[in-house]
């Protein structure tokens, strides 16, 4: 029984420590377009009659502008919607890979795949 603890004590210290303390930043949203930035613009879907939106978030963190997509079913509730973010607001931002993880206004932490990166030019 005992080893059965001190076993689940290490289990959980291990897995404490390999967890990555994830990096915020602080960004701005600056716009939300319908168009995919430096590409055409997926054709419009329909998927069991409900008709495919996709809105792309523009998120400047430092020197960077990460362009997130969002779909979602028009006429059909799923959890993917419309972002709950304030254009010219303040939005904190994890990158992971392709994908990043930001906190909307309610604090609701929501995972988005990144579309593209655009640098600032550096300065002459």
């Amino acid at each position: 029984m005992k080893a059965l603890r001190v076993l689940g004590i290490v289990l959980v210290l291990s897995a404490a420590l390999a967890a990555k303390e994830r990096e915020w930043q602080d960004g701005t949203l600056t716009k939300i377009t319908s168009d995919a930035p430096g590409a055409t613009d997926p054709a419009a879907e329909t998927v069991s009659r409900y008709h495919i939106k996709r809105a792309y978030y523009w998120i400047k963190a430092g020197n960077i502008t990460y362009v997130l997509v969002n779909s979602w079913a028009v006429g059909f509730h799923a959890a993917k919607a419309p972002l709950n973010l304030t254009v010219n607001g303040k939005v904190t931002i994890f990158i992971e890979g392709q994908n990043a993880f930001i906190l909307d206004d309610s604090g609701k932490e929501i995972k988005r795949p990144i579309v593209t990166k655009i640098a600032e030019p550096a300065a002459p």
